[in-house]
């Protein structure tokens, strides 16, 4: 089956009956009034959150990878080492 854009393409001219259609609506019916108020809110909360999400996320990785303030800087290593008869080796070998 071939994928298409159903919703993708909608023109200006679509968008803007589709809006007043939902205004008239709103002005006659309390319920619908209420729903286009909602629909705009949420329009403007997920234009925010599109906006913040991928700085948010930047700036907790990069709080992650900066050390404490004081704590001296700890190399991590993915192996752990471990004692064996009083010399140090790295696990797996």
């Amino acid at each position: 089956m071939e994928e298409r854009d159903i919703w993708g393409d909608v023109s200006e001219d679509e968008v803007s009956k589709t809006v007043e259609l939902m205004l008239k609506g709103g002005q006659k019916n309390p319920v619908m009034a209420q729903t286009v108020r909602s629909m705009v809110d949420l329009h403007v909360y997920a234009v925010v959150g599109a906006m913040f999400a991928p700085r948010i996320q930047k700036t907790v990785q990069a709080l992650r990878e900066t050390p404490k303030r004081g704590q001296p800087v700890v190399k991590v290593s993915v192996f752990r080492k471990r004692k064996r008869g009083g010399q140090v080796v790295e696990a797996g070998r």
